[in-house]
């Protein structure tokens, strides 16, 4: 793991990465791969510094199972040639940015209820009284937005 702050888990002993440093990690990653320009300055006729192909659909989200293989496949033959070392580097990674991308996404999810009973909460204690079913629904959709 890239970071040493960790705990285990009591449920099934695996150790894991708070959800707040895992979305520093996705911050990075976006920054890192999602800009379709990222050649460095001075090298833009160097092939292995483009973007990844957009043979993918281009509203896919970078962040995506799909989008992160296909940026390490692009990845690794831009590497080829290079040592085990860094090829092991570059697939360890992919594969635990996607994890830890996975990890953080189940987390939104699964914290998404209890993020919705607060805002009503917060909702009728702002409003000092129970928020009619419209408000209700009027505070909800304007969270999904």
């Amino acid at each position: 793991m890239p970071l040493a702050i960790v705990w285990k888990s009591q449920a099934d002993g695996t150790w894991k990465v708070p959800a707040t440093l895992n979305a520093q990690l996705i911050r990075t990653y976006i920054q890192s791969f999602g800009n379709k320009n990222r050649a460095r300055p001075g090298d833009e006729a160097d092939e292995a510094f483009q973007a990844p192909s957009d043979e993918l659909n281009s509203n896919e989200s970078v962040t995506s199972d799909l989008k992160i293989r296909k940026t390490k496949a692009d990845t690794l033959v831009a590497a080829a040639g290079a040592d085990a070392a860094a090829i092991g580097a570059i697939n360890d990674n992919f594969d635990e940015m996607n994890r830890s991308i996975r990890l953080v996404e189940k987390a939104w999810i699964d914290a998404e209820p209890s993020h919705l009973d607060s805002l009503l909460q917060f909702a009728s204690i702002a409003y000092r009284r129970p928020l009619s079913k419209a408000e209700q629904v009027e505070q909800l959709r304007y969270y999904r937005e």
